[in-house]
């Protein structure tokens, strides 16, 4: 909550502080990476001693393993700053290191991140998104583990959305985890802003520091804290009138259960710009089945024209999925019957079995393969029975126009 607040009052020197706390520096293979982004919050306020400081003590502390231990050299090399350096540390750090042993503690998180810097060169989003794919497949996949990104047959949904977006308008992203999409969004639309929130710290850090890492830094703005809190303080975060904030192209992949509420936040503000693309994971496993039912027969379907797409779950073989695709259309809202729908019980019962598996997810042992497959299909069977289903697939193979980035 403090750092949130931080970061809503763009108090620059606080957020580094907090960074700082003893909280973040105790997560497994996280402690350099929030250092790093420490210092660079310091050097954007032109505190330069305080970064240097920072990344002095970072550097006296850390091993040449250190997940973001390249990330903060490129830190010290842009800022022109000459520190000290452990005796053997090479300078050689612009190249992936392969053949480097991942660190065996920490979070999924902090792994991945460990990954991604290993494997991709600094300055490419391309390769540090690719990075993140082979380690949910080749790392993750085997184990029979899971990495929540919107790779494979998804990445096609969200090429072909960012084919469909209007040109001038931010991107938004609810639900960062570890800024896959926001750093693809920030590739291939390159004078846009893009804004994402993630509720986690750890997952904001490791968020911050792959975008930093793949250059797009500059462009990514990770808000830390709930989507609620911060969708509705947008206006004192970028300024409004004239100048507000709109999106023309926005990602929801964090809980279910909140896409039809942040959604209903954008239109109230009207932070949408007409034919804005939504874009909705996971609406089948565990699934949003009062998000789908309010867009195709309750009041969304006033504000947009739905699509439901269906593919194999990235780094999951077997197991179905769904992404919603919407066009925000206005000028809709003016025909049809505008009273407002409640929806069925059976929807409400759906919404609750989401939400217990999503709880199962997230603790210890989470969900094995099989039993989300069983999941996916007796959801999709349910949703049959509402008028609720996919009009096509996607798959990772599919080859046509793609977006330039």
């Amino acid at each position: 909550a403090l750092l949130c607040e931080a970061e809503r009052r763009g108090d620059l020197c606080r957020s580094a502080a907090l960074l700082q706390s003893p909280v973040l520096e105790t997560l497994p293979g996280l402690k350099e990476a929030s250092a790093s982004l420490a210092a660079s919050r310091f050097l954007v306020a032109g505190h330069m001693e305080e970064a240097q400081e920072v990344l002095q003590r970072s550097r006296l502390e850390s091993t040449r393993k250190g997940p973001a231990f390249g990330l903060a050299t490129a830190i010290e090399v842009a800022s022109g700053f000459q520190l000290c350096r452990s005796p053997g540390m090479p300078a050689d750090l612009d190249a992936p290191h392969h053949g480097q042993d991942l660190p065996l503690t920490g979070s999924k998180a902090a792994v991945a991140l460990a990954f991604a810097l290993r494997e991709s060169p600094r300055g490419s989003p391309r390769e540090v998104c690719a990075a993140l794919e082979r380690f949910a497949d080749q790392v993750l996949k085997p184990a029979r583990q899971w990495l929540k990104i919107a790779g494979g047959a998804k990445a096609a949904v969200v090429d072909q959305a960012l084919l469909d977006t209007p040109l001038h308008g931010a991107c938004l992203e609810i639900g960062t985890y570890l800024g896959f999409t926001s750093i693809r969004f920030a590739a291939c639309r390159p004078n846009s802003r893009v804004v994402t929130i993630e509720v986690e710290p750890e997952h904001a850090v490791v968020a911050q520091c792959l975008s930093l890492h793949a250059g797009v830094g500059h462009q990514v703005d990770v808000w830390t804290g709930h989507s609620r809190d911060i969708l509705r303080s947008i206006g004192d975060r970028y300024g409004g009138g004239s100048s507000q904030i709109r999106f023309a192209l926005i990602f929801m992949d964090q809980c279910g259960s909140r896409f039809w509420e942040d959604l209903e936040i954008l239109l109230r503000q009207d932070l949408l710009v007409p034919g804005a693309i939504v874009v909705a994971d996971n609406v089948l496993k565990p699934g949003a089945p009062l998000f789908l039912w309010q867009l195709l027969h309750g009041k969304g379907r006033h504000h947009f024209t739905t699509d439901i797409v269906s593919m194999e779950e990235f780094a999951m073989p077997g197991v179905e999925d769904w992404m919603a695709v919407a066009k925000y259309c206005p000028l809709a809202e003016a025909g049809g019957d505008l009273q407002p729908v409640l929806p069925p019980k059976a929807v409400l019962d759906l919404e609750w079995e989401a939400q217990q598996i999503r709880g199962r997810a997230a603790s210890p042992g989470g969900v094995p393969f099989e039993a989300w497959h069983a999941f996916s299909e007796r959801m999709k069977s349910q949703l049959h029975n509402l008028g609720i289903g996919p009009r096509s697939r996607a798959r990772a193979a599919e080859t046509g126009q793609k977006p330039d980035c």
